[in-house]
């Protein structure tokens, strides 16, 4: 068993087959990274052998974005299932945040150049990849609009937690 038939495991992939992970098993690679690890850093530009996707097959990550005048606008653990990374395959702009290793992990990876071919492959899959980066988005818009309508009507308790969360911050030293 190839340890990228987990993916069929995780539910923004439930839309894929058997068929479709002979493809994603071409495109993708396994990688496992040390506790303290940095996926991807905000305001570095892509352009890396780590500028892609991830998807957390094993693990735990936190991901954090700094306010300008200091304290976190996002900082939240993620774990297995949880996708990450992937406005890097379609903007070449810098980094929206940091995600760094809480614990040992394991993850799924797809780089651009297999992007690309899961793009021109033609396939069903194509449009099922697409379908997964849309649902992705979509709920990291919806996260952070939560929030954001929260401080708004003045209950800025969740938003003032995500920036100012302590045991994440911890965890990650």
């Amino acid at each position: 068993m190839n340890e990228l038939d987990a993916l069929l495991d995780i539910p923004l992939f439930s839309e894929f087959d058997a068929d479709d992970l002979t493809l994603l098993r071409r495109v993708m690679e396994v990688r496992t990274h040390p506790k303290g690890f940095r996926f991807v850093e905000e305001g570095k530009r892509a352009g890396s052998a780590y500028t892609g996707m991830f998807v957390l097959l094993d693990g735990m990550v936190r991901v954090y974005a700094t306010r300008p005048d200091g304290g976190y606008a996002v900082d939240k653990p993620m774990g297995m299932g949880n996708v990450f990374g992937m406005v890097a395959l379609i903007d070449d702009g810098p980094r929206s945040a940091t995600v760094q290793a809480l614990t040992p992990c394991t993850v799924a990876f797809l780089g651009k150049p297999g992007f690309e071919e899961l793009y021109s492959s033609g396939l069903a899959v194509s449009a099922r990849f697409q379908r997964l980066l849309a649902k992705q988005m979509v709920g990291d818009l919806r996260y952070l609009g939560g929030l954001l309508q929260e401080a708004i009507d003045g209950d800025d308790s969740a938003l003032v937690s995500a920036m100012t969360s302590t045991s994440v911050v911890a965890d990650a030293d």
